[in-house]
């Protein structure tokens, strides 16, 4: 609303008569309701494109302000990547439209996180179950008690187990693998990774594949948005006011447009939507569209469930996309405006005290209190923290550690290296960390990473030293970012971004 003027109720009504189908039109609508006196008409409600799920009341996260969009370029495997530079609207040819609703110019796109919705169905993996349940207990005890035969059968019971997520079935499944290996049965042993290797999107579905040698499954590519795909957006009064405002350089606001649109049943529009969300550099809202649509044989649009954010640290990064990218998705689902209940903020959920403690590390002048809902800052204190974490003595460029010291602090990660230093096997030490939240991210934030060097184009050294049984250490797969080395920070005082 506007700074100094108190819209009356009168104006309010009037304006939600003339466009209540608007982006904005729910916030009116309550303050409308809030100013509405006795013997006032009520005013119109909002209407929607289609079936469209309105802002929930209660959503995890709120609208939020972005920066600079980026250009498509190629990779070595032909997918699209955005750098930091002006986007140029280009549709691609695959039609016999001899025009376009888009006219052939540079439009510059800037970028923001999501406006908070009501919650939707997964097309996802579920991440891991708070309690795996007791076959998974009973196995993990019988296999570091040595007894194969014992934690075969009840990691089989779990990978069995229909109602466990995929997660856990991948899980079950790959450890299953693993107590037959060791009892050498090889057969055994490749039936339960294949049935691990089904679930592409998880964790041990990824070490199984590439224990067996596959590649990944994930199909990367996002939809190409087509002359087709604009004339259907443009027939809709929400698509065709986001196309607009694309033209025009507000983002932001074409993305709320773009959110009152529900493309479901329409495999063109589907399509469109996201390419349009691929296009113009919105993660939200694509990771929201990959949430709730798959294409019509089924099948994830994988692309919207990682896509690529435009954000780029001041000075350019210093740590490789993917393990930023594979945090963000985890830390904010790439809303800029996420806040947790312990305070943690913005993209990559940095704790005031850490952001802080880490700006006064920087040459670059990002204040004593810096804003950290400001997706570049924010990043750029994210990604000088992680490279504090991987410079550490005693992580030394190791990827678990560094994820779990990211999660829960240097602090806690100590003391439990400490007493699990007999462990030298990895996925068993990441299974025997005691905080189950930090367990469940390193799993999920490797897997991110994984998933986002494929889309990249970049072989995943990490995945191949895990399937092999060693430790993953980080290494730059990003042609202009060093690999750096352990040790470079001798700070007895450790930054803490536990957020437990």
């Amino acid at each position: 609303m506007h700074p100094s003027h108190k819209a009356t109720y009168s104006e309010l009504r009037g304006w939600l008569e003339r466009y209540a189908d608007h982006a904005g039109a729910d916030k009116v609508y309550q303050l409308a309701l809030k100013r509405m006196a006795r013997g006032d008409r009520k005013p119109p409600a909002p209407s929607r494109d289609g079936n469209a799920v309105p802002p929930g009341p209660n959503g995890a996260f709120d609208s939020a302000r972005g920066l600079a969009a980026g250009a498509t370029v190629s990779t070595p495997r032909g997918r699209s990547v955005r750098t930091p530079a002006a986007t140029k609207v280009e549709l691609a040819s695959t039609d016999d439209e001899s025009s376009s609703i888009l006219p052939p110019s540079a439009v510059t796109i800037p970028t923001s996180a999501a406006i908070a919705v009501a919650p939707v169905p997964r097309r996802e993996p579920e991440p891991p179950s708070a309690t795996r349940s007791g076959n998974w207990n009973v196995g993990i005890a019988a296999w570091k008690a040595g007894q194969n035969d014992k934690a075969a059968k009840a990691f089989q019971a779990l990978a069995q187990t229909k109602s466990a997520s995929p997660w856990d079935q991948a899980a079950g499944a790959y450890w299953a693998a693993r107590s037959h290996q060791r009892a050498r049965r090889s057969g055994e042993a490749t039936k339960w990774l294949e049935l691990a290797a089904q679930h592409t999107r998880t964790f041990y579905g990824l070490i199984a594949r590439q224990a067996l040698g596959k590649g990944g499954e994930n199909d990367l590519r996002a939809p190409v948005l087509t002359r087709h795909h604009v004339r259907l957006l443009a027939e809709i009064p929400s698509g065709r006011r986001a196309i607009a405002l694309l033209q025009a350089g507000q983002r932001d606001a074409a993305e709320q447009e773009l959110r009152r649109i529900d493309p479901r049943g329409d495999d063109s529009l589907e399509q469109a939507v996201i390419a349009m969300a691929d296009m113009g550099r919105m993660p939200a809202l694509a990771m929201r569209l990959g949430s709730v649509l798959t294409a019509s044989d089924g099948a994830p649009y994988d692309s919207a469930l990682y896509p690529l954010p435009p954000w780029e640290p001041n000075g350019g990064f210093t740590v490789d996309r993917a393990l930023l990218f594979a945090l963000m998705r985890q830390e904010s689902r790439f809303d800029p405006t996420a806040r947790s209940g312990a305070g943690a903020r913005g993209l990559m959920q940095l704790m005031p005290a850490t952001a802080t403690y880490v700006a006064d590390k920087l040459t670059t002048d990002l204040g004593r209190k810096p804003d950290l809902y400001e997706p570049e800052t924010n990043v750029t204190l994210g990604q000088h923290y992680v490279r504090y974490l991987l410079d550490q003595k005693g992580i030394e460029n190791d990827l678990i550690l560094t994820i779990a010291a990211y999660n829960a602090g240097p602090g806690n990660l100590e003391s439990w290296r400490k007493k699990l230093s007999r462990i030298k096997d990895p996925v068993l030490f990441i299974e025997s960390i005691p905080v189950r939240e930090t367990r469940h991210f390193v799993e999920q934030v490797l897997t991110n990473y994984w998933i986002y060097q494929q889309r990249l184009g970049q072989p995943a050294p990490s995945l191949e030293a895990i399937a092999g049984g060693r430790w993953p250490v980080y290494m730059a797969m990003d042609a202009d970012v060093p690999d750096g080395g352990p040790g470079q920070e001798s700070d007895e005082q450790v930054a803490s971004n536990g957020k437990d």
